[in-house]
Protein backbone atom coordinates (compact mmCIF):
# COMPACT_ATOMS: atom_id res chain seq x y z
CA UNK A 1 0.00 0.00 0.00
CA UNK A 2 1.49 3.13 -0.44
CA UNK A 3 -0.20 6.78 0.13
CA UNK A 4 1.03 9.49 -2.19
CA UNK A 5 4.14 11.48 -1.76
CA UNK A 6 5.38 14.60 -0.69
CA UNK A 7 5.40 15.95 -4.05
CA UNK A 8 8.10 18.63 -5.10
CA UNK A 9 8.58 21.20 -7.80
CA UNK A 10 12.09 19.60 -9.56
CA UNK A 11 14.31 18.61 -12.16
CA UNK A 12 15.11 20.33 -15.71
CA UNK A 13 13.88 17.59 -18.43
CA UNK A 14 16.78 16.53 -19.35
CA UNK A 15 17.77 15.18 -16.57
CA UNK A 16 16.83 11.33 -16.37
CA UNK A 17 14.59 10.56 -13.52
CA UNK A 18 14.93 7.18 -12.26
CA UNK A 19 12.55 4.64 -11.62
CA UNK A 20 10.41 3.52 -9.07
CA UNK A 21 7.05 3.02 -7.55
CA UNK A 22 4.86 0.87 -5.35
CA UNK A 23 1.46 2.07 -5.00
CA UNK A 24 1.19 5.27 -6.07
CA UNK A 25 3.93 7.58 -7.46
CA UNK A 26 4.08 10.70 -5.99
CA UNK A 27 6.02 13.39 -8.35
CA UNK A 28 8.34 16.01 -9.29
CA UNK A 29 6.87 19.07 -10.49
CA UNK A 30 9.08 21.14 -13.49
CA UNK A 31 8.59 24.47 -13.70
CA UNK A 32 10.02 26.50 -16.73
CA UNK A 33 8.81 29.59 -18.36
CA UNK A 34 9.21 30.91 -21.95
CA UNK A 35 9.97 34.59 -21.52
CA UNK A 36 10.15 36.90 -25.10
CA UNK A 37 10.85 40.26 -23.50
CA UNK A 38 14.35 42.31 -24.79
CA UNK A 39 17.58 41.99 -23.02
CA UNK A 40 17.95 43.98 -19.97
CA UNK A 41 20.08 44.44 -16.60
CA UNK A 42 20.46 41.15 -14.15
CA UNK A 43 17.65 41.06 -11.84
CA UNK A 44 20.16 40.40 -9.23
CA UNK A 45 22.32 42.98 -8.90
CA UNK A 46 25.24 41.51 -10.14
CA UNK A 47 26.65 40.85 -13.72
CA UNK A 48 25.16 37.62 -14.56
CA UNK A 49 28.93 36.47 -16.29
CA UNK A 50 32.02 35.69 -14.85
CA UNK A 51 34.74 38.36 -15.36
CA UNK A 52 35.01 37.78 -18.35
CA UNK A 53 31.66 37.43 -19.31
CA UNK A 54 29.77 40.97 -18.09
CA UNK A 55 27.23 41.22 -20.32
CA UNK A 56 23.59 41.57 -19.04
CA UNK A 57 21.28 39.14 -18.31
CA UNK A 58 19.23 38.18 -21.68
CA UNK A 59 15.95 36.55 -20.65
CA UNK A 60 15.63 35.69 -24.62
CA UNK A 61 19.10 33.10 -24.43
CA UNK A 62 19.99 32.75 -20.75
CA UNK A 63 17.72 30.94 -17.87
CA UNK A 64 18.07 31.09 -14.50
CA UNK A 65 16.97 27.92 -11.96
CA UNK A 66 16.69 27.71 -8.51
CA UNK A 67 17.72 25.07 -6.16
CA UNK A 68 16.89 24.41 -2.21
CA UNK A 69 20.60 24.50 -0.88
CA UNK A 70 23.98 24.97 -2.08
CA UNK A 71 25.83 21.50 -2.98
CA UNK A 72 28.87 20.81 -1.52
CA UNK A 73 29.98 19.40 -4.88
CA UNK A 74 29.02 19.23 -8.91
CA UNK A 75 30.81 16.56 -9.38
CA UNK A 76 28.50 13.49 -10.79
CA UNK A 77 30.07 11.25 -8.57
CA UNK A 78 31.53 12.60 -4.83
CA UNK A 79 34.65 10.40 -3.10
CA UNK A 80 33.35 11.43 0.83
CA UNK A 81 29.75 10.73 1.60
CA UNK A 82 28.03 14.66 1.81
CA UNK A 83 26.56 16.20 4.91
CA UNK A 84 24.20 17.42 3.22
CA UNK A 85 21.93 15.17 0.83
CA UNK A 86 22.52 15.22 -2.92
CA UNK A 87 21.66 17.20 -5.31
CA UNK A 88 20.73 15.46 -8.49
CA UNK A 89 19.77 18.27 -11.15
CA UNK A 90 22.82 20.85 -10.53
CA UNK A 91 25.28 18.04 -11.48
CA UNK A 92 23.91 16.73 -14.50
CA UNK A 93 24.63 20.21 -16.13
CA UNK A 94 28.05 19.35 -15.76
CA UNK A 95 28.71 15.60 -16.21
CA UNK A 96 28.18 12.99 -18.69
CA UNK A 97 28.76 9.35 -18.98
CA UNK A 98 29.29 6.59 -20.59
CA UNK A 99 25.31 6.27 -21.53
CA UNK A 100 22.26 8.16 -20.61
CA UNK A 101 18.71 6.34 -19.15
CA UNK A 102 15.81 7.24 -21.84
CA UNK A 103 12.15 8.40 -20.81
CA UNK A 104 11.44 4.71 -20.94
CA UNK A 105 14.20 3.80 -18.87
CA UNK A 106 16.82 2.76 -22.21
CA UNK A 107 20.10 3.13 -21.97
CA UNK A 108 21.70 5.07 -24.55
CA UNK A 109 25.10 5.69 -25.72
CA UNK A 110 26.35 9.41 -24.27
CA UNK A 111 30.13 9.49 -24.55
CA UNK A 112 29.73 5.60 -25.52
CA UNK A 113 28.85 5.10 -28.94
CA UNK A 114 26.57 2.36 -27.79
CA UNK A 115 25.64 0.06 -24.94
CA UNK A 116 27.45 -2.95 -24.50
CA UNK A 117 24.83 -6.27 -25.49
CA UNK A 118 24.38 -9.73 -24.09
CA UNK A 119 25.98 -12.58 -25.85
CA UNK A 120 28.58 -10.15 -28.34
CA UNK A 121 32.19 -9.25 -27.35
CA UNK A 122 30.37 -6.57 -25.36
CA UNK A 123 29.27 -8.19 -22.88
CA UNK A 124 30.77 -11.56 -21.88
CA UNK A 125 29.53 -13.96 -18.97
CA UNK A 126 32.29 -16.17 -17.78
CA UNK A 127 31.52 -19.70 -16.43
CA UNK A 128 32.32 -18.39 -12.60
CA UNK A 129 30.21 -15.46 -12.69
CA UNK A 130 33.05 -13.25 -13.64
CA UNK A 131 31.95 -10.70 -16.58
CA UNK A 132 33.40 -8.37 -19.08
CA UNK A 133 31.84 -5.36 -20.49
CA UNK A 134 33.68 -2.92 -23.23
CA UNK A 135 32.91 0.40 -23.98
CA UNK A 136 33.78 2.13 -26.97
CA UNK A 137 34.18 6.05 -26.79
CA UNK A 138 33.27 8.40 -29.25
CA UNK A 139 36.09 10.13 -30.98
CA UNK A 140 37.44 13.64 -30.51
CA UNK A 141 35.96 14.02 -26.94
CA UNK A 142 36.84 16.61 -24.76
CA UNK A 143 37.08 17.90 -21.54
CA UNK A 144 35.47 21.47 -20.52
CA UNK A 145 39.07 22.53 -20.34
CA UNK A 146 39.76 21.52 -24.07
CA UNK A 147 41.96 18.13 -23.03
CA UNK A 148 41.31 15.18 -24.54
CA UNK A 149 39.01 12.71 -23.12
CA UNK A 150 40.51 9.44 -23.41
CA UNK A 151 40.00 5.60 -21.69
CA UNK A 152 42.65 6.53 -19.55
CA UNK A 153 40.80 9.12 -18.02
CA UNK A 154 38.64 5.58 -16.54
CA UNK A 155 41.18 4.15 -15.33
CA UNK A 156 42.29 6.98 -13.24
CA UNK A 157 38.58 7.11 -12.25
CA UNK A 158 38.56 3.53 -11.10
CA UNK A 159 41.78 3.97 -8.89
CA UNK A 160 39.96 7.39 -7.43
CA UNK A 161 37.01 5.45 -6.47
CA UNK A 162 38.39 2.45 -5.49
CA UNK A 163 41.19 3.86 -3.71
CA UNK A 164 40.87 1.88 0.54
CA UNK A 165 40.57 5.51 2.08
CA UNK A 166 37.68 6.46 0.13
CA UNK A 167 34.26 5.67 1.79
CA UNK A 168 32.44 5.66 -0.73
CA UNK A 169 34.54 2.90 -2.36
CA UNK A 170 32.67 -0.07 -1.45
CA UNK A 171 29.15 1.15 -2.67
CA UNK A 172 28.23 0.21 -6.03
CA UNK A 173 29.38 -0.47 -8.92
CA UNK A 174 33.09 0.21 -7.56
CA UNK A 175 32.67 -2.77 -5.10
CA UNK A 176 31.74 -4.56 -7.84
CA UNK A 177 34.28 -3.87 -10.48
CA UNK A 178 37.71 -6.04 -9.97
CA UNK A 179 39.38 -3.94 -12.62
CA UNK A 180 39.13 -1.48 -15.61
CA UNK A 181 41.98 -1.37 -18.67
CA UNK A 182 42.18 0.76 -21.03
CA UNK A 183 42.47 -1.18 -24.23
CA UNK A 184 43.82 1.94 -26.59
CA UNK A 185 42.45 5.17 -26.46
CA UNK A 186 39.01 4.85 -27.15
CA UNK A 187 38.22 1.33 -25.22
CA UNK A 188 37.34 1.10 -21.66
CA UNK A 189 37.36 -2.69 -20.44
CA UNK A 190 35.57 -3.09 -17.36
CA UNK A 191 36.18 -6.55 -15.53
CA UNK A 192 33.06 -7.31 -13.17
CA UNK A 193 33.55 -10.04 -9.90
CA UNK A 194 30.08 -10.93 -10.32
CA UNK A 195 26.89 -10.32 -12.31
CA UNK A 196 25.97 -6.74 -11.86
CA UNK A 197 22.54 -5.88 -13.79
CA UNK A 198 24.09 -2.41 -14.68
CA UNK A 199 26.98 -3.22 -15.94
CA UNK A 200 26.03 -2.34 -19.40
CA UNK A 201 24.23 0.82 -18.49
CA UNK A 202 26.39 3.10 -16.45
CA UNK A 203 25.61 6.65 -15.94
CA UNK A 204 27.68 9.53 -14.40
CA UNK A 205 26.69 8.94 -11.16
CA UNK A 206 27.37 5.38 -11.27
CA UNK A 207 31.02 5.71 -12.82
CA UNK A 208 32.48 8.77 -14.74
CA UNK A 209 35.62 9.49 -15.23
CA UNK A 210 38.00 12.19 -14.01
CA UNK A 211 40.77 13.97 -15.60
CA UNK A 212 44.04 12.25 -15.14
CA UNK A 213 46.29 14.89 -16.57
CA UNK A 214 44.43 17.19 -14.22
CA UNK A 215 44.33 14.82 -10.90
CA UNK A 216 46.98 12.61 -11.30
CA UNK A 217 49.96 14.33 -9.34
CA UNK A 218 47.82 15.39 -6.78
CA UNK A 219 46.38 11.91 -6.30
CA UNK A 220 50.17 10.47 -6.26
CA UNK A 221 51.05 13.05 -3.82
CA UNK A 222 48.26 13.02 -1.44
CA UNK A 223 46.51 10.10 -1.81
CA UNK A 224 42.50 9.94 -1.64
CA UNK A 225 42.63 13.04 1.31
CA UNK A 226 44.76 15.27 -0.46
CA UNK A 227 42.13 15.06 -3.58
CA UNK A 228 39.40 15.30 -1.71
CA UNK A 229 40.50 18.67 -0.19
CA UNK A 230 41.28 19.93 -3.78
CA UNK A 231 39.08 22.86 -5.19
CA UNK A 232 38.73 20.46 -8.34
CA UNK A 233 35.05 19.58 -6.91
CA UNK A 234 33.95 22.83 -6.12
CA UNK A 235 35.05 26.30 -7.85
CA UNK A 236 37.38 24.56 -10.43
CA UNK A 237 35.35 21.76 -11.60
CA UNK A 238 36.11 20.84 -15.29
CA UNK A 239 33.31 18.13 -16.65
CA UNK A 240 31.80 16.74 -19.61
CA UNK A 241 28.58 17.93 -19.73
CA UNK A 242 26.42 20.86 -21.65
CA UNK A 243 27.40 23.43 -19.21
CA UNK A 244 30.81 24.50 -18.07
CA UNK A 245 31.32 25.99 -14.23
CA UNK A 246 32.61 29.75 -14.83
CA UNK A 247 31.57 31.55 -11.38
CA UNK A 248 30.51 29.91 -7.93
CA UNK A 249 29.92 32.94 -5.55
CA UNK A 250 29.29 30.96 -1.98
CA UNK A 251 26.25 31.12 -0.20
CA UNK A 252 24.42 32.64 -3.44
CA UNK A 253 24.47 31.19 -6.78
CA UNK A 254 26.79 29.34 -9.69
CA UNK A 255 26.77 30.61 -13.28
CA UNK A 256 27.77 28.32 -16.65
CA UNK A 257 28.03 28.72 -20.20
CA UNK A 258 27.09 26.12 -22.57
CA UNK A 259 30.23 24.15 -23.84
CA UNK A 260 31.01 23.90 -27.40
CA UNK A 261 32.57 20.45 -27.30
CA UNK A 262 29.83 18.99 -25.47
CA UNK A 263 29.35 15.35 -26.92
CA UNK A 264 25.80 16.66 -28.54
CA UNK A 265 26.49 19.48 -29.64
CA UNK A 266 26.54 22.87 -27.94
CA UNK A 267 23.48 23.25 -25.50
CA UNK A 268 20.72 25.98 -27.24
CA UNK A 269 20.51 28.27 -24.02
CA UNK A 270 24.05 30.39 -23.54
CA UNK A 271 23.95 31.05 -20.12
CA UNK A 272 22.85 29.06 -16.93
CA UNK A 273 22.36 30.79 -13.39
CA UNK A 274 21.13 28.46 -10.68
CA UNK A 275 20.65 30.32 -7.00
CA UNK A 276 20.20 28.90 -3.73
CA UNK A 277 17.48 29.77 -2.33
CA UNK A 278 15.90 27.43 0.77
CA UNK A 279 13.10 29.05 1.30
CA UNK A 280 10.14 27.84 -0.32
CA UNK A 281 7.80 30.96 -0.50
CA UNK A 282 11.09 33.17 -1.56
CA UNK A 283 11.59 30.64 -4.41
CA UNK A 284 8.09 31.06 -5.47
CA UNK A 285 8.73 34.65 -5.22
CA UNK A 286 12.04 34.43 -7.25
CA UNK A 287 9.15 32.26 -10.10
CA UNK A 288 6.18 34.67 -9.69
CA UNK A 289 8.89 37.92 -9.80
CA UNK A 290 10.00 36.21 -13.03
CA UNK A 291 13.70 36.21 -11.39
CA UNK A 292 13.95 32.55 -12.00
CA UNK A 293 12.29 30.19 -14.60
CA UNK A 294 13.12 26.69 -13.50
CA UNK A 295 12.79 24.84 -10.07
CA UNK A 296 15.07 22.32 -9.21
CA UNK A 297 15.67 19.71 -6.29
CA UNK A 298 12.79 20.40 -3.77
CA UNK A 299 13.26 24.27 -4.39
CA UNK A 300 9.37 24.03 -4.07
CA UNK A 301 6.30 21.94 -2.24
CA UNK A 302 3.11 21.35 -4.06
CA UNK A 303 1.12 24.47 -2.25
CA UNK A 304 3.79 26.68 -3.63
CA UNK A 305 3.73 24.75 -7.20
CA UNK A 306 -0.31 24.78 -6.99
CA UNK A 307 -0.19 28.64 -6.54
CA UNK A 308 2.41 29.44 -9.01
CA UNK A 309 0.08 27.21 -11.62
CA UNK A 310 -3.22 29.19 -10.70
CA UNK A 311 -0.87 32.65 -11.33
CA UNK A 312 0.49 32.01 -14.40
CA UNK A 313 -2.23 30.39 -15.76
CA UNK A 314 -4.40 33.70 -14.75
CA UNK A 315 -1.89 36.09 -16.44
CA UNK A 316 -0.23 33.58 -19.12
CA UNK A 317 2.92 33.19 -17.23
CA UNK A 318 4.19 29.47 -17.63
CA UNK A 319 3.90 26.39 -17.23
CA UNK A 320 3.86 24.18 -13.89
CA UNK A 321 4.44 20.76 -15.31
CA UNK A 322 4.18 17.44 -13.43
CA UNK A 323 6.62 14.77 -13.45
CA UNK A 324 6.56 11.35 -11.45
CA UNK A 325 9.81 10.91 -10.73
CA UNK A 326 9.34 9.61 -6.48
CA UNK A 327 7.42 6.93 -5.22
CA UNK A 328 6.08 6.73 -1.20
CA UNK A 329 4.75 3.16 0.10
CA UNK A 330 3.18 1.94 3.37
CA UNK A 331 5.65 -1.71 4.29
CA UNK A 332 3.88 -4.12 6.80
CA UNK A 333 6.20 -5.71 9.86
CA UNK A 334 6.86 -8.95 9.17
CA UNK A 335 9.58 -9.90 11.32
CA UNK A 336 7.75 -12.24 14.49
CA UNK A 337 9.54 -10.11 17.27
CA UNK A 338 8.59 -6.81 16.19
CA UNK A 339 5.25 -7.10 14.43
CA UNK A 340 2.32 -5.53 16.59
CA UNK A 341 -0.05 -6.43 16.40
CA UNK A 342 0.84 -9.57 15.76
CA UNK A 343 -2.52 -9.65 13.67
CA UNK A 344 -0.29 -8.18 10.54
CA UNK A 345 1.37 -11.54 10.35
CA UNK A 346 -1.95 -13.10 8.99
CA UNK A 347 -1.90 -12.83 5.22
CA UNK A 348 -6.01 -11.60 5.24
CA UNK A 349 -5.03 -8.89 7.36
CA UNK A 350 -2.56 -7.68 5.46
CA UNK A 351 -4.62 -7.69 2.31
CA UNK A 352 -7.65 -6.16 3.88
CA UNK A 353 -5.45 -3.25 5.11
CA UNK A 354 -4.23 -2.70 1.01
CA UNK A 355 -8.21 -3.23 -0.21
CA UNK A 356 -8.95 -0.64 2.30
CA UNK A 357 -6.56 2.04 1.34
CA UNK A 358 -8.16 4.46 -1.42
CA UNK A 359 -5.62 5.80 -3.02
CA UNK A 360 -7.02 7.79 -5.59
CA UNK A 361 -9.03 10.00 -2.67
CA UNK A 362 -5.38 10.42 -1.16
CA UNK A 363 -4.40 11.27 -4.57
CA UNK A 364 -7.09 13.50 -5.26
CA UNK A 365 -6.89 15.52 -1.29
CA UNK A 366 -3.18 16.04 -1.18
CA UNK A 367 -2.05 16.36 -4.87
CA UNK A 368 -4.85 17.16 -7.14
CA UNK A 369 -4.84 14.01 -8.94
CA UNK A 370 -1.76 14.39 -10.27
CA UNK A 371 0.37 11.71 -9.03
CA UNK A 372 0.19 8.94 -10.57
CA UNK A 373 -1.13 5.50 -9.08
CA UNK A 374 0.78 2.10 -9.31
CA UNK A 375 0.92 -1.22 -7.87
CA UNK A 376 4.93 -1.82 -7.61
CA UNK A 377 7.94 -0.41 -7.60
CA UNK A 378 8.37 0.18 -11.11
CA UNK A 379 5.89 2.60 -12.40
CA UNK A 380 3.50 1.55 -15.44
CA UNK A 381 4.80 4.33 -17.90
CA UNK A 382 8.14 2.02 -18.11
CA UNK A 383 8.43 0.53 -21.89
CA UNK A 384 7.97 -3.23 -20.13
CA UNK A 385 6.13 -3.30 -17.77
CA UNK A 386 3.67 -4.79 -20.03
CA UNK A 387 5.87 -7.67 -19.75
CA UNK A 388 5.47 -7.87 -16.15
CA UNK A 389 2.35 -6.24 -15.38
CA UNK A 390 0.49 -9.99 -14.82
CA UNK A 391 2.97 -10.78 -11.81
CA UNK A 392 1.74 -7.63 -9.97
CA UNK A 393 -0.81 -8.20 -7.43
CA UNK A 394 -3.23 -5.61 -7.59
CA UNK A 395 -5.14 -4.40 -4.16
CA UNK A 396 -7.80 -1.78 -5.43
CA UNK A 397 -10.23 -0.31 -3.17
CA UNK A 398 -12.44 -2.76 -2.42
CA UNK A 399 -14.46 -1.64 1.21
CA UNK A 400 -16.18 -4.71 1.12
CA UNK A 401 -13.51 -7.07 0.36
CA UNK A 402 -11.47 -6.03 3.38
CA UNK A 403 -14.26 -6.28 5.40
CA UNK A 404 -14.91 -9.79 4.70
CA UNK A 405 -11.27 -10.64 4.97
CA UNK A 406 -11.12 -8.96 8.52
CA UNK A 407 -14.27 -11.41 9.43
CA UNK A 408 -12.07 -14.45 8.18
CA UNK A 409 -9.58 -13.36 10.22
CA UNK A 410 -11.32 -13.32 13.32
CA UNK A 411 -12.10 -9.90 13.83
CA UNK A 412 -15.63 -7.89 14.39
CA UNK A 413 -16.62 -4.43 13.23
CA UNK A 414 -17.90 -2.19 16.13
CA UNK A 415 -20.54 0.40 15.77
CA UNK A 416 -17.67 3.05 15.91
CA UNK A 417 -16.08 1.52 12.49
CA UNK A 418 -12.94 0.07 14.69
CA UNK A 419 -12.49 -3.82 14.41
CA UNK A 420 -11.55 -6.04 17.48
CA UNK A 421 -10.94 -9.50 18.21
CA UNK A 422 -11.47 -11.63 21.18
Amino acid sequence: MAPPSGPRLDRVKHHQLGPGSHRLRGFALTVATLLTTSCGGSPFGVPFGSTSDQRSFSRESDLVMVTRSEPETIAAREITPLAAPRLVSVPRLFNAGLVMLDGQEVARGYLAQDVPQLQTDTWRLFPDGRMETTYLLRPSLTWQDGSSLSADDFVFAWRVYSHPPNLRAMSPPMSEIEDVVAEDPRTVLIRWRGPYPKAGSLEARDFPPLPREKLQPLFDRGGGDGLARAPFWTTEYVGLGPYRLTHWEPGAYLQASAFDGHVWGRPRIDRIKVLFISDVDAALGAMLDGDAQVSLDDSLRFPQGSELAREWSARGGGTVLTVPNRWRHVEIQHRVEYANPRSLLDLRVRRALAFSLDRAALNDALFGGEATLADSFLPPTLGYYPAIEESVAKYPHDPRRAARLMEEAGYARGADGVYTRP
